[in-house]
C-alpha cells in the first residue's frame, strides 16, 4: 500500500512540475508577448505626436494663408474702391473736355474776345 501511495505521490509531484513548466512557458510567451505590445504602443504613441505636431503645422499654415487672403481682399477692395475713384475723376475731367470744346465751338474761347 506504500509503494502504491509512493507512486500515487510521484505521480502528483509530475503532474505538477509539468503544469509548472507548462505555466513558466506560457508566462515567458505572455513576457515576450507584452514586451512586443509596449514596443508597438511606443510606436503608435510618436506617430500620434508626429500627426499631432504635423495637424499644427497644417493648421497655421492654413491661418497664415486665410490671413494672406484675407490682406489680399482688402487689398484688392482698396485697389477696386481708387479705380472707382479714378474712373470718376477721368468722367469728370472729359466732362470737362466737352464743356470746353463747346465753348471753342460757341466762340467764347480761343477767338481773342
Amino acid at each position: 500500500s506504500s509503494g502504491i501511495n509512493a507512486e500515487y505521490g510521484q505521480g502528483i509531484i509530475d503532474n505538477l512540475k509539468t503544469d509548472q513548466e507548462k505555466l513558466l512557458s506560457d508566462l515567458k510567451t505572455s513576457n515576450a508577448k507584452n514586451a512586443s505590445l509596449e514596443q508597438k504602443i511606443a510606436s503608435l504613441e510618436e506617430q500620434l505626436t508626429e500627426l499631432q505636431d504635423q495637424i499644427k503645422r497644417e493648421k497655421e499654415a492654413a491661418k497664415e494663408l486665410l490671413e494672406q487672403a484675407e490682406d489680399a481682399s482688402s487689398y484688392k477692395a482698396k485697389r477696386s474702391r481708387e479705380m472707382d475713384e479714378l474712373r470718376d475723376r477721368n468722367r469728370e475731367l472729359e466732362d470737362l473736355v466737352e464743356q470746353l470744346r463747346g465753348e471753342v465751338r460757341r466762340g467764347n474761347i480761343g477767338q481773342g474776345r
